[in-house]
């Protein structure tokens, strides 16, 4: 059995006797996720998704243990001596992750499919079983927090939408910035943050590698995974080129000069500057991949710069700092408690409002956003370089993401262009 509980964790008495849905792979973070829940009372259910590995493909007692995410968290549960169930949704894995992945890689788009899977499957789906498990909560390993909001201000509801006072429960970034996944989670419906807990979002990774060590759990030494799960060791241009989507064409340069050729629009991304395969006297980037000749368009930095970033698919909160007299009295983190995370702004104001446009990019200081229907626009205080079409924007406050789209354009932008709004109301995302 796992080690006896480590009382610094703090935690959470309210979860005893609480049935929470687990999302595990038989990693780490999700092993770990599990193992404080059970500390915390909860009683946990474990479940796996086989995206790719169909029922009865891998013998768990054979050479495929160590391969099929069923087999290797299903050991886990067994150690912790919890429930585990595994489910098949590769056709629907399929149909709403892999099929939208490659085509937007046709439209010279550069889709980020664990974005779309946790938006489109996984945390939907997670919520479908958890009501027929008779679930209360949904967990997984992910590095990210929940936070609630306390106000004096009572709720106050227009038709099917909320003025700002009345949000009350916000994803937010994780302690550990350096493995923060909230930029991956901000796609998933506002609608099912308040069953959601992540027991990672407060701790560090090697936190949670010590406590899979001291439990007994094998997935201690297990290394992290760095690509989309089903290109299962493969390159993006090996996977692209296996599906038969890649489109090799020519690579032009600023002034319309054909600098040579590539073996697929497919492999660039708009703002890419290395592996052009192209010789120049300048650095030059990917300006636009234009599908219909297979033609990649190279240009100078100066050329990529964006202040205005449109987004498709998108949804926006109002942030608790929005309006006079309705700041949040108390900001909490739970229901596993977490130290303070590290924050660059100043306590006694505001914090600023940022964009993040790459995972690992630079957040970038907003000076104005706008919803209309599913379509946000973003004003940039400071230029961006080269804004993907097909990745992710994110909205933070703070540490509180507050909304998140498709980037679909980037441009200059001006005062005659903007959406109008109402930027004290915001109907709720379904």
């Amino acid at each position: 059995m796992p080690e006896p509980p480590d009382d610094s964790l703090r935690l959470p008495r309210a979860l005893a006797g609480r049935r929470v849905l687990v999302a595990m792979s038989g990693g780490l973070d999700s092993s770990v996720a599990a193992l404080l829940l059970q500390r915390a009372g909860a009683e946990v259910v474990g479940v796996t998704f086989r995206n790719f590995f169909r029922a009865g493909e891998t013998d768990c007692d054979g050479a495929g243990r160590d391969e099929d995410p069923a087999c290797l968290a299903g050991a886990v549960c067994a150690r912790l001596g919890v429930t585990h169930r595994a489910v098949d949704e590769s056709l629907l894995f399929g149909r709403r992750v892999v099929e939208p992945f490659l085509a937007g890689y046709r439209a010279g788009r550069t889709p980020n499919p664990c974005v779309r899977c946790n938006a489109a499957l996984r945390f939907p789906r997670l919520a479908a079983l958890a009501d027929e498990w008779e679930c209360r909560h949904v967990a997984t390993g992910h590095y990210a927090r929940i936070a609630r909001i306390d106000r004096t201000a009572p709720p106050r509801v227009e038709g099917s939408c909320l003025r700002v006072e009345s949000w009350d429960t916000y994803l937010a970034a994780a302690v550990d910035r350096d493995k923060d996944q909230s930029y991956f989670l901000a796609g998933v419906p506002p609608r099912t943050y308040p069953r959601l807990i992540f027991p990672l979002g407060g701790i560090t990774k090697a936190r949670a590698r010590a406590l899979a060590r001291e439990a007994g759990l094998e997935v201690h030494e297990r290394p992290e995974s760095q690509d989309a799960c089903f290109l299962a060791g493969r390159s993006l241009g090996e996977y692209l080129a296996a599906a038969g989507a890649l489109h090799p064409g020519p690579v032009v340069g600023p002034g319309g000069e054909v600098l040579g050729r590539h073996d697929g629009y497919e492999l660039f991304t708009v703002g890419q500057r290395r592996g052009l395969g192209v010789a120049a006297g300048e650095p030059l980037y990917v300006a636009a991949i234009e599908t219909a000749t297979a033609t990649v368009r190279l240009g100078r930095e100066a050329d990529l710069r964006a202040r205005r970033i449109r987004c498709r698919e998108a949804w926006a909160a109002p942030s608790p700092w929005e309006g006079e007299g309705v700041w949040p009295e108390r900001v909490a983190y739970g229901p596993f408690a977490s130290e303070p995370a590290p924050d660059d702004d100043d306590d006694t104001a505001p914090p600023v409002l940022r964009a993040r446009i790459r995972y690992r990019g630079r957040p970038l200081m907003v000076s104005r956003h706008a919803l209309a229907g599913t379509t946000l626009t973003v004003d940039l205080a400071e230029p961006a370089i080269a804004p993907a079409p097909g990745q992710s924007l994110v909205l933070y406050h703070g540490d509180l993401v507050i909304g998140h789209g498709i980037i679909d354009s980037a441009g200059a932008g001006d005062d005659a262009d903007r959406e109008q709004g109402d930027d004290r109301l915001r109907c709720l995302p379904d």
